[in-house]
């Protein structure tokens, strides 16, 4: 039987190791489909930033 602090950390560990994997992927994805936020005015950054990063996270 795995103890429950055992399965908190591989949960943990599945779950950064998925985001880590997928979200180059889904950032690749976006900048060629065109998914960019461009920089304005109102804006912090000052370079284009592709817009699904979050999904990955989830």
């Amino acid at each position: 039987m795995i103890s429950s602090e055992l399965r908190y950390v591989l949960v943990f560990l599945a779950a950064l190791f998925g985001s880590l994997f997928i979200i180059p992927k889904l950032i690749g994805i976006a900048t060629r489909i065109g998914l960019i936020d461009h920089p304005n005015a109102r804006k912090v950054h000052t370079t284009p930033r592709p817009l699904v990063g979050g999904i990955g996270m989830t």
